[in-house]
């Protein structure tokens, strides 16, 4: 359950970074929902590498983040250390994850999260959201029948999409 405050902190970190407004019931949960699950399947991963490695505690190093994920977490890290932004996440950060940690993991795990919900709200933008289009695309694609060839415009948001995340 995620409560008004959260809620509103998250909607405000997704205006900033998306332009869009994600106030639609549920869909700001979801989205916390989905970047704690990711993020828990990173950290059982870093597990297994770390204990690959011989070691019980996992290190920053054990994290396998895709280079996409690793650019947006290097752009936002100013705006998720914001105090207001920062508290939020940290209080998203309490995941069902049984592992050790080192303080440097668990200083990143919040930072993580909110990566996340970033590049997932972008994902929404980029997948081409009617109103995220800008005027002149949304004209194009009203004006155009429907067609199974993708078009130029098509191709540049799935290449933004995939650059994204890898």
């Amino acid at each position: 359950m995620v409560d008004a405050a959260t809620r509103a902190a998250i909607q405000d970190l997704l205006l900033r970074t998306t332009g869009l407004r994600f106030d639609e019931a549920g869909v700001v949960e979801r989205l916390i929902e989905t970047a704690q699950h990711k993020t828990v399947a990173l950290l059982e991963d870093a597990q297994r590498r770390a204990l690959a490695n011989g070691r019980t505690v996992v290190q920053a190093m054990d994290l396998a983040l895709l280079p996409g994920l690793s650019r947006a977490l290097a752009e936002l890290r100013p705006l998720l250390l914001k105090d207001e932004t920062h508290r939020v996440l940290h209080g998203l950060a309490e995941l069902p994850f049984s592992g050790q940690v080192d303080e440097e993991v668990k200083e990143l795990v919040p930072l993580l999260i909110g990566a996340l919900i970033v590049v997932l709200g972008r994902t929404v933008k980029q997948i081409g959201l009617p109103g995220a289009l800008p005027t002149e695309e949304r004209i194009r694609l009203l004006a155009s029948p429907p067609s199974d060839r993708p078009t130029e415009s098509d191709i540049r948001r799935a290449v933004e999409v995939v650059g994204l995340w890898l």
